[in-house]
């Protein structure tokens, strides 16, 4: 770089040094707050029930509600 351009370079850094500043504050506060947003759902999603969960709890209950319903035809027939 000559010396000219670094001068200027800096003279510019210096004179938005605040505005810079604020930017970056910024930035971070936001990532920061979107990253605990998104921690926040995902333990909120990891205390439901998984699908698969709810796939092997219907199967046993379409399972019992077939016994049943096969015990009562039996019962019903008998009569």
């Amino acid at each position: 770089m000559t010396k000219q351009r670094k001068e200027s370079l800096e003279s510019w850094v210096r004179g938005n040094m605040w505005n810079l500043l604020v930017t970056i504050v910024m930035i971070v506060s936001a990532s920061s707050l979107l990253m605990y947003r998104v921690d926040a759902v995902e333990k909120k999603i990891a205390s439901y029930p998984s699908y698969d969960y709810f796939e092997l709890k219907f199967r046993t209950l379409d399972v019992q509600l077939k016994e049943l319903n096969d015990k009562l035809e039996f019962h019903i027939q008998k009569q």
